[in-house]
């Protein structure tokens, strides 16, 4: 059953920042880590996506720690996605029963226009729901509700801090536990996109960023 409102997810536990020090070998890492990607990435590759705009948007009020459960990428905040890394992969849900959403909440500063895509090789393992007509109000969903991208516009403003960002209610569909990775572009910027990488599931282990 579809609705509006009712958008099953997955919240748990909350990771540490690891950081690796420059000369040596970089260790696996479970925490999320946001670096330059190609300038040959591009939006446009990921295929046809959804657009949230500010009518689009929710309100609310952000536990008090929610910035460390978060990953900030420019006036972009990935909110709760560092939780993902603490989920069991079974409780992702899978194509018989149906998948589970994750949380991810995503705020953007006002008067930015930001592209997010999951990188093409991830595709089939993780798509992006934030597409209000395809919430489901008990929590399961066809791995096809979701999408490789989106474009999210926030409502105008020359407010910077964070409590006036708009917020974009969805979440991630995910087939199993995987290191995902993300971009994303201010529509604003001329530089090459961000790259977001973070473990979804225990099961998950992400290589940390080269020193």
């Amino acid at each position: 059953m579809r609705g509006s409102l009712g958008i099953g997810f997955l919240v748990t536990g909350v990771l540490a920042l690891g950081c690796t020090a420059s000369g040596g070998s970089a260790p696996p890492s479970t925490a999320p880590a946001t670096t330059a990607s190609p300038p040959s990435s591009s939006p446009s590759a990921a295929g046809a996506g959804i657009v949230r705009d500010c009518a689009s948007a929710v309100a609310g009020t952000l536990p008090p720690d929610w910035r460390r459960r978060s990953v900030v990428v420019g006036p972009v905040s990935l909110v709760w996605l560092r939780d993902a890394a603490t989920i069991s992969a079974p409780a992702l849900g899978d194509a018989a029963r149906g998948f589970v959403a994750v949380k991810v909440l995503v705020l953007v500063k006002q008067g930015h226009v930001e592209h997010v895509w999951v990188t093409r090789s991830e595709r089939s393992d993780v798509a992006l729901l934030y597409d209000p007509s395809r919430f489901s109000s008990d929590g399961r969903y066809a791995f096809g509700d979701g999408s490789a991208s989106a474009r999210f516009e926030a409502c105008l403003g020359q407010t910077a801090g964070w409590a006036a960002a708009t917020q974009f209610n969805g979440g991630l569909l995910v087939r199993r536990s995987v290191c995902l990775h993300l971009l994303v572009r201010d529509e604003g910027s001329a530089g090459p996109p961000l790259r977001v990488a973070a473990p979804i599931a225990r099961e998950a282990v992400c290589p940390a960023p080269a020193a």
